[in-house]
């Protein structure tokens, strides 16, 4: 089973790297804000059962955070003055906020949770890698 997950989650951020070679730059969706999501993992609902291990569908709480991990990924990446979203939140803060959301609108998809998230972190996220980040 570690190893289906493991295998799963690596074929996730593959995806989520072609997916951002092949993407435009900048925050983009059509007029109304829509966009085409690839492996959203469902709504809420689904969100807080794996979280809280009651999941019928094999997918584990794990598989949700680096799927949430390689959407804030993107976002950094896609998001023009970004170098992270989260600005002083991390991702433990990031599942908290996650999780409320999702109980108050547990029928609203995950992507659309994180957008929410997104739309709340942008003005105080962060802009400048800071001095003492150890470059790649």
């Amino acid at each position: 089973m570690l190893h289906s997950t493991l295998v799963r989650t690596i074929c996730l951020e593959l995806v989520v790297g072609l997916v951002l070679l092949t993407a435009s730059t900048g925050y983009g969706s059509d007029a109304e804000r829509n966009y085409r999501v690839y492996g959203g993992l469902g709504n809420c609902n689904m969100y807080l059962n794996a979280m809280s291990g009651k999941t019928a569908m094999n997918i584990d709480k794990q598989y949700y955070i680096k799927w949430i991990e390689g959407y804030l990924t993107a976002v950094n990446l896609k998001t023009s003055d970004t170098y992270d979203i989260l600005g002083k939140l991390d991702i433990d803060g990031t599942i908290v906020w996650l999780k409320n959301y999702c109980n108050d609108n547990p029928r609203r998809s995950l992507p659309y949770a994180i957008d929410a998230l997104v739309d709340e972190l942008y003005p105080n996220r962060t802009t400048k890698e800071p001095a003492d980040t150890m470059k790649r």
